[in-house]
């Protein structure tokens, strides 16, 4: 095909080498826009433009030392009659920037213009020039841009010359009149100024403007163990809606304790929806009884018996105490004479004993000696007298039983008998016992009987006992005044009760029971100790004749080692080992194993009867299904749908909430914690300025950035102090509000020159205020309230009549709250004094730092910091500004900075630089990401602070993995985007933005960044967060191999086709022939269906050569299929490809074209091709031609090409190719 061509071999390579430089120029900007990424100022339609950085002074510093003079031929003098300055400088454009002088107002000012070069400069004027033109050097600029904007910027005398910065151009029109200026970009509510003025008769020009602010305030409200049907009133404060509203759905239980008892087998049901927890158990003992006995009646005092007693506890008598012993004892009667123990039973005498008294009225007293021969009590005495003496006088005579012989003394213990009469006549008297004692037989007693009383008549009255002299020991005594011993016995008859007598029993384990003596047919009763050890009972008895005896018991059987199964599965979960009695109960246990519904509860012991349990637990019912609606129409607003756990959460964003809206919450089952947040807005309604008691006001809302003077009357100054005090808002706001605020304007002319310029940043706030005194001052001070609140004072310092700025002694100012108090000392008339403040809001800890270019408030920050001091665990706690949430990094550090940032819970944050020491520099920014741990923390370092695609790392804390929230700031509302994992190459989360888009993952380690699916939305494109993916899938990144291998394959079967349309055929005659020989050997039908497929399979195989087998239709077939893949997004390009391809279209159409109408040269396809490129340049920038091609980076590429293809496009045309003619003869002759 290449001979067919129209062109030489140096013609074909000049068009090669065109088509590569066309292709190269227009793709080389979008496939390769440079190593950085794009910023919103830099990115036009796909081509990356990256100025040259500009060193320019900041409007808070001071102006270089070196600025470039403008060319004379750049100032003008234009209407109104004022000369315009000459040897005017500029520390930046000074050979694009143009100064004119004119009017406005009458007043004299300069219009400074430059098209070209648009960055903010210090500019210097001549002071001479003010002096003559304005009347004097001002202390200010007003400076009004193209677009509207307006601002003051402070001069600053430099030696002969004014300086003043101005922020930005194209065209700006500076003022100098005002000498009392009063501004505030974002005056609150409560804001006050005070200033002084010495002469009411020069103020004029007294201006009041406003501009309508809106302020705003994150919010969180929250409710706990919210039910079904619950209402959480939103507390939306401020004027307009809330927004940036979400929900998070945090899991709650609600829990209850429950309890169940029962005895032996039995059923428990637990409630709730998740399985109980607490559960522990605890059994109490029972115990069994049984009654048994052994006895036995006319058995001897001295019988044992044989006892079994079971149970496992201590038999008792039924009622607790100890069994019962019961016992008769039965005995007989006897009598004892001592003349028949110690004589031959025969009395012989009556002249030995006696009682009664003597003859000189001696009391007489004898002893009488006994030894019994039984045991047992004396019942009664009988004594046998053998003669009377005297007259009866009623003697009383005791009677004593002492143990022991006769012994001549009288003990007078143990009276048996008291004041015995006897009767006055010989043989036996009875004696009563009064007191009956006993007597044990063998042992010696004798009896005392004692007369205790006499006549006194100087005369023996005795009566004289009957007495047996056999004895040849002393068996008795008289006392007649003197002892006399006698061998004799008398003749007394002792009656002895001879019953049972100390009986006791006890067991052969050391139980014992005491009786004592028993009368006759006495019954007693004891208790013994029994225990289960007991095997026999034995009696004794020192006397008796029999005894009936019955042991009574009560044997008990406790719950013994015990265990319990609750949950029917056959196995124990808890036991115990031991006795437990009736009401004694078991350790408590806790136990696992019941679930919700019907539980199985049974219970064994080793012996004893069924114990009962007492089960307790703790239900539990998690929240299911909980949604909010926060508009009333009984349709959620956001939900989640399951049960959710205690400590798990669900956040959800909403739509934007009514100022005094409450929500609604709905759930299946359950309570459950919700948390709202979201950004309350406040904007400027009925602000109103007191000046000095007078208030003007604006009636209604001003917008956001709306402007609007107010009515000003110069009556309402007065001389000395000016109080000036900002409102703002209709006193309905809550307090919790946004506090409202205004763009503050004020000014008037006065002798009293100030001005007063506040500079809020994004970590400081600095004041520049001027004041030119019109009296002498002995002590003058300034104050100044800041509008935040200022964590230290960096900076105070002073100057006097534009001379050097010196430092303010820390004992000469004071900060109380947000007001700084500076002293001044004394001032003369006409002194202009100017102060100027640099206060903090940034908290180090262990640390210090000065924030040596500070970023201005609405200005994405970019502050460059000076570190001060620092040590291994300082670190910055950023401030609560605008960007407090995000993401904060460091750069453009003078030291090899390794910083990392940790977030709290909440979204506080620490910066820690760990390599950072004193004097090092740095820069603070944030990327367009915040982050926010659900509970804990999260340490984030920022890998690519590219603002369309940032890249960050994230990993755990200093407390358990936590869950952690990012969102994109600045998301494109609609489109959907991806929390993808680079480390893993996956998506971690993914949602659709609707300002913005919160994702969440985890801070188990890795590196994340926000990518866009599916969007039209370019990488390069102005505001719009995230790169771009045709496609982002947590799937396999091969997942559509399959129908590009099935593309490759349709597009190679094409051009197969195309190229062998004869073997298309031969393949089909072949396969009709084979239908139509299988088809024949069908009887009947079988060969007509066969012709009639044969035929269709030639006609089908013919059609296919007839279309395909032209290569144009086989190329614009395979084009349609590779389009068709394109739409499909199975072949996916990138930005900006369909024109490269439009391009290169047009340039190979061309060349067909002109060759095929005999139209082709060199000079007019260059032309063609050379148009498409530029056409091409212009569409992929919005930028000039010019400016496309240079910020394309391929132009030295392109000027090096084009040389080459200009210099062999003329060789070619100089030199046109050669044709050789070669002749065969057609006999073989010569060749020619």
């Amino acid at each position: 095909m290449i001979d067919d061509l129209p062109l030489s071999g140096e013609q074909l390579q000049i068009v090669v080498i065109a088509m590569a430089l066309v292709a190269s120029a227009v793709a080389a900007p979008v496939f390769f826009g440079g190593g950085e990424p794009a910023t919103n100022e830099t990115v036009k339609k796909g081509t990356l433009s990256t100025p040259e950085p500009v060193q320019t002074a900041r409007a808070d510093t001071e102006a270089p030392d070196k600025l470039r003079a403008l060319p004379e031929s750049h100032t003008e003098t234009a209407s109104g009659g004022v000369e315009a300055p000459t040897e005017v400088s500029a520390s930046a454009g000074s050979q694009t920037m143009d100064v004119s002088a004119t009017t406005v107002d009458g007043e004299p000012a300069l219009v400074l213009d430059d098209s070209r070069v648009h960055e903010g400069r210090w500019v210097s004027v001549p002071a001479n020039w003010f002096n003559e033109s304005v009347g004097g050097v001002p202390q200010t600029a007003y400076i009004e841009h193209e677009s509207g904007e307006s601002y003051a910027t402070p001069t600053h005398v430099r030696g002969d010359d004014v300086a003043f910065y101005v922020e930005q151009f194209s065209t700006n029109t500076v003022t100098f009149s005002g000498e009392v200026v009063l501004s505030g970009s974002q005056a609150a509510d409560g804001t006050q100024y005070q200033y002084d003025i010495n002469d009411l008769d020069s103020v004029s020009n007294f201006d009041i403007n406003l501009t309508g602010r809106t302020s705003t305030e994150t919010e969180t409200v929250s409710g706990a163990a919210l039910a079904n049907g619950d209402s959480l009133d939103l507390e939306i404060a401020g004027t307009d809606p809330a927004t940036d509203a979400s929900v998070t759905f945090s899991g709650h239980e609600e829990t209850a304790s429950a309890t169940a008892s029962g005895t032996g087998s039995g059923t428990v049901s637990v409630g709730g929806n998740v399985n109980p927890t607490d559960e522990s158990v605890q059994l109490t003992g029972d115990t069994s009884t049984t009654t048994d006995s052994v006895s036995a009646n006319g058995v001897s005092p001295s019988t044992s018996t044989s006892l079994s007693v079971g149970g496992n506890l201590e038999p008792t008598d039924g009622s607790g105490g100890d069994p019962t012993l019961t016992v008769t004892g039965y005995g007989s009667s006897s009598t004892y004479n001592p003349v028949n123990d110690y004589g031959d039973g025969t009395t012989d005498d009556d002249m030995s004993l006696a009682i009664g008294d003597g003859s000189s009225d001696t009391k007489h007293s004898s002893e009488i000696e006994i030894t019994p021969g039984s045991t047992g009590d004396i019942e009664s005495l009988s004594i046998n007298v053998a003669g009377t003496y005297g007259d009866d006088y009623n003697p009383a005579v005791d009677v004593y039983l002492v143990s022991g012989e006769a012994d001549q003394s009288l003990t007078k213990d143990n009276k048996i008998t008291n004041s015995w009469d006897p009767s006055w006549s010989t043989g036996d008297q009875s004696i009563p016992v009064d007191n009956p004692q006993s007597v044990t037989a063998g042992n010696t007693y004798h009896l005392e009987f004692v007369s205790t009383n006499t006549d006194n008549d100087g005369t023996s009255d005795t009566l004289n006992l009957a007495v047996d002299t056999a004895p040849s020991s002393v068996r008795a005594t008289k006392y007649t005044g003197s002892w006399y011993s006698y061998q004799q016995a008398v003749d007394v008859d002792v009656s002895i009760d001879g019953q049972v007598t100390d009986l006791s029993a006890s067991t052969d384990d050391g139980a014992t029971a005491t009786f004592g003596n028993f009368n006759d047919g006495e019954t007693k009763t004891r208790t013994i100790d029994l225990s289960t050890a007991s095997s026999s009972l034995d009696f004794s008895s020192s006397a008796g004749h029999e005894i009936d005896y019955s042991l009574d018991w009560t044997e008990r059987t406790a719950v013994e080692d015990p265990d319990i199964d609750i949950d029917g599965d056959g196995y124990v979960e808890a036991s115990w080992s031991g006795i437990y009695k009736t009401g004694e109960s078991t350790t408590t246990k806790s136990v696992d194993g019941l679930s919700t519904g019907d539980n199985s509860v049974s219970t064994t012991t080793a012996a004893g009867p069924a114990p009962s349990w007492d089960l307790s637990w703790t239900e539990r019912t998690a929240v299911e299904d909980p949604s909010i609606d926060i508009d009333g129409d009984d349709s959620p607003d956001a939900s989640y749908s399951g049960i959710l756990p205690e400590g798990e959460t669900s956040s959800k964003s909403l739509p934007n909430l009514d100022t005094g809206s409450s929500a609604t919450i709905s759930t299946t089952t359950g309570a459950v914690d919700v948390e709202v947040s979201m950004t309350e807005r406040t904007q400027t309604v009925d602000p109103a300025v007191t000046v000095n008691g007078n208030t003007t006001t604006h009636s209604g809302t001003l917008a956001d950035g709306s402007k609007t003077p107010l009515t000003t009357d110069t009556a309402w100054l007065q001389s000395g102090t000016n109080t000036v005090d900002i409102a703002v808002g209709d006193g309905t706001l809550s307090a919790d509000a946004p506090t409202p605020q205004v763009g503050f304007d004020y000014s008037h002319d006065a002798s009293d020159k100030i001005s007063t310029t506040t500079t809020e940043t994004e970590w400081l706030e600095q004041y520049n205020v001027s004041k030119t005194y019109a009296s002498n001052r002995s002590s003058a001070t300034l104050t100044i309230p800041h509008q935040k609140e200022v964590l230290s004072i960096k900076r105070v310092e002073k100057r006097v009549n534009g001379g050097s700025w010196s430092s303010v002694d820390s004992r000469n100012y004071d900060l109380n709250n947000t007001e700084l108090t500076v002293q001044l000392g004394s001032v003369v008339a006409g002194d202009k004094i100017e102060v100027r403040t640099t206060g903090s809001m940034a908290d180090v800890n262990n640390g210090a730092i000065t924030v040596t270019e500070p970023t201005t408030t609405g200005d994405p920050l970019d502050s460059r910091i000076r570190v001060d001091s620092w040590n291994s665990d300082s670190y910055i706690q950023v401030p609560q500004t605008a960007e407090y949430h995000r993401i904060h990094y460091v750069h453009d550090a003078t030291f090899d900075a390794s910083e990392d940032v940790r977030v709290l819970s909440g979204g506080d944050q620490r910066l820690r630089i760990p390599k950072a020491s004193a004097d090092e520099q740095l820069n603070v920014s944030t990327i367009p990401v915040e982050a926010n741990a659900t509970s804990g923390d999260v340490v984030v370092t920022v890998d690519d602070a590219n603002k369309t695609q940032p890249v960050w790392t994230a990993k755990q804390g200093q407390t358990d993995p936590d869950t952690v929230h990012y969102t994109l700031i600045n998301a494109q509302d609609g489109e959907k985007y991806t929390l993808y994992s680079q480390t893993h190459g996956i998506g971690r989360d993914s949602g659709t933005a609707n300002s913005p888009l919160t994702l969440t993952d985890d801070d188990s380690g890795e590196t994340l960044t926000f990518l866009l699916e599916n969007s039209t939305a370019s990488s390069s494109g102005g505001d719009g967060g995230g790169g771009t993916l045709s496609r982002v899938s947590t799937q396999d990144p091969l997942g559509n191999i399959v129908p590009l291998l099935g593309v490759a394959l349709a597009i190679g079967a094409l051009l197969v086709i195309a190229r062998r349309d004869e073997e298309v055929t031969n393949a089909g005659n072949n396969a009709a022939e084979g239908i139509e020989s299988a088809a024949a050997s069908i009887p009947v039908l079988g060969p007509a269906v066969g012709g009639v497929l044969g035929g269709l399979t030639r006609g089908g195989a013919q059609l296919v050569r007839t279309v395909l087998g032209n290569q144009t239709v086989a190329v614009a077939v395979a084009t349609a299929i590779g389009l068709a893949a394109i739409q499909a997004e199975i072949i996916v390009l990138p930005s900006g490809s369909l024109v490269i391809v439009a391009t290169a279209a047009v340039s190979a159409l061309s060349f067909v074209a002109l060759r095929e109408f005999d139209e082709f040269s060199m000079e007019r396809w260059t032309l063609i091709v050379v148009s498409a490129t530029v056409v091409s340049l212009q569409v992929l920038s919005d930028e000039s031609l010019l400016t496309a091609i240079v910020n394309s980076q391929v132009w030295p590429i392109l000027v090096a090409g084009g040389l080459y293809l200009a210099y062999q496009l003329i060789q070619s045309i100089r030199s046109p190719e050669k044709t050789q003619n070669i002749v065969i003869e057609a006999d073989g002759g010569n060749q020619k």
